[in-house]
């Protein structure tokens, strides 16, 4: 530190001094962050706490989004990929992008073993679910399943050829000018043979023109028609439409039912009659199916 002639360089200690200042608030810095990362860490030991990634918290909005727009548009349409045709998902979306607005998609996994309490609630109220009379149309190699709830067991065979997600679309169909219903059966017989293994109708789900019930159950005042029994509103029992199905496969609550529900359980018939009151009531809470227990 000393010039020549042993004289204090006073330069010399100001230059070391302003090197060691940033090195100081470096040093600091890293150990805030050790600190942090420490206490994050004991948290999470401590209370199971993990924060919620921002992707997650955007999709949760974007579906909150989506539900609200099939309550209230005429023009909403929610076509779902079946598990057997997840190979072919991009095929469905260039399809769709052709006539339609996606408004919202997301992927989500609901295994073979909820396959039969996914179509009883997406096709909740419809007949055949139960009477299977639209078997014939797509024979099963293993023949006709067994009641109770025959078609959707069937209906589940066709859907589950495989395990993989299934990814639902929400589309505003204002400019397809009725297209989507004109290509329907094209596209499906395109799928199926385009997948290994896919039987008849077990590709795609594609929700039908909803404007005209929509119409009628604002007129309503929102009443469900036939209870637990109706089709999701006071829609025609062969009928499926975007807002009820947007409930189903996009209520975080309704997914997490169809994941646990169990259709050899003996408490099956008690605890879906549960979640169908929630789903025949389309002013219910969001987030308020019931939660499966066997």
């Amino acid at each position: 530190f000393f010039g020549r002639g042993g004289q204090f360089d006073r330069k010399i200690i100001l230059f070391r001094l302003d090197i060691a200042r940033p090195m100081r608030r470096v040093c600091r810095s890293i150990s805030w962050s050790l600190y942090s990362i420490l206490l994050l860490q004991t948290l999470k030991l401590a209370f199971c706490f993990a924060p919620t990634p921002t992707n997650q918290i955007m999709n949760t909005v974007q579906a909150q989004n989506a539900l609200e727009f099939c309550r209230s548009s005429p023009t909403a349409v929610v076509v779902t990929v079946w598990p057997t045709a997840h190979s072919q998902t991009a095929a469905v979306r260039s399809w769709l992008q052709e006539s339609c607005q996606i408004i919202h998609e997301t992927e989500l996994t609901i295994e073979s073993a909820g396959g039969v309490a996914t179509c009883l609630a997406l096709y909740h109220g419809e007949d055949w679910v139960h009477s299977n009379c639209w078997y014939n149309e797509s024979p099963l190699p293993s023949g006709p399943p067994a009641g109770p709830y025959a078609g959707a067991k069937w209906k589940a065979e066709l859907a589950w050829r495989v395990e993989a997600p299934m990814t639902v679309f929400v589309v505003d169909s204002s400019g397809a000018g009725g297209r989507l219903w004109r290509d329907k059966y094209r596209m499906r017989e395109s799928l199926r043979r385009a997948v290994p293994g896919a039987i008849g109708n077990g590709c795609i789900h594609l929700t039908d023109d909803q404007s005209a019930a929509l119409a009628g159950w604002s007129n309503d005042g929102g009443r469900v028609g036939n209870g637990s029994q109706g089709g999701g509103m006071n829609y025609a029992c062969d009928s499926s439409y975007a807002y009820h199905c947007a409930r189903v496969l996009l209520d975080p609550s309704s997914v997490a039912f169809l994941r646990s529900a169990s259709v050899i359980s003996p408490s099956f018939p008690d605890r879906f009659e549960e979640y169908s009151a929630w789903l025949a009531d389309p002013a219910a809470t969001a987030g308020g199916a019931p939660e499966w227990s066997a």
